[in-house]
Order: C-alpha cells, then structure tokens, then sequence
C-alpha cells in the first residue's frame, strides 16, 4: 500500500483551507516553531501588518487580522511550487471592523517550506488600497 506525500503546494494548499474554514490552530500547526512572518503594510494603521517571528506571533497576527477584518472573499487561485518554495496567487476582499469600508486586492503569497513546515511568509498586495479603507 502507498503512502500518499504531502508536497509543499498541498501543505499551502491546506493552511488556505485551514485559514478559510477558521480553523487557526491546524493552521499553526503547519508552522515552524520559528517561523518568519511579514505582511506589508504601516502598522499604526494596519495592526496585523509587519514582521512576526515565532509561532506564538504568528498567532497574535491573526487575532489582530480577525478583530480588524470580515473577509467576504479569500481565493487562492493558483499554485506555483519550486523546491522549497510555494508562490500563491489570489485575490480577496474584506471590510474593516473599524470603518466599514471595504478593501480589494490581488495578492501574491511566498511560502518556504522546509520539512514539512511553513518557515517563512511574505505577502504582497495592493497595501494603499487596504490603508485607504482604515483611514
């Protein structure tokens, strides 16, 4: 009987649908102990944004993206994996707890992934499209 392996594309794959299905610590548990976050973005306007180093910050980042935002579209698109590295593509929308007002993006999201754990997270979007619905 074959085992199936889990690839690099289908952990980032998992952690979306983890992420979707609100389900964070399954999400986390796809995270290396010391894992590097970073989201773009200034953080005196977008408390979720900027580096986050560690598991335990990684969890703090999303409390602080789920008290500022209602996601009504979060699609990862397309996969793109390459050794140890993941390329995401999507797009989503959400609207700000604070303001109302509602933020798009396409994104594109960099995962390396080494023995079977996420060790590093880059985001890049449309950030003045975001600032410009919490202001």
């Amino acid at each position: 009987m074959e085992t199936a392996v889990l690839t690099n594309a289908m952990l980032v794959q998992d952690s979306f649908k983890d992420f979707t299905d609100g389900n964070i610590p399954a999400l986390l548990n796809n995270l290396a102990e010391n894992v590097k976050w970073y989201t773009p973005g200034p953080k005196e306007i977008l408390p979720w944004a900027g580096y986050f180093d560690g598991k335990e910050a990684v969890a703090k980042f999303f409390l602080l993206l789920d008290k500022e935002v209602r996601f009504t579209k979060f699609e990862p698109k397309e996969f793109i994996e390459s050794g140890d590295k993941v390329v995401a593509l999507g797009s989503m929308e959400g609207i700000s707890k604070r303001t109302g007002k509602t933020s798009r993006s396409d994104w594109a999201m960099v995962f390396t992934v080494k023995s079977g754990k996420i060790t590093r997270f880059q985001e890049f979007s449309d950030t003045y499209n975001t600032v410009q619905a919490y202001q």
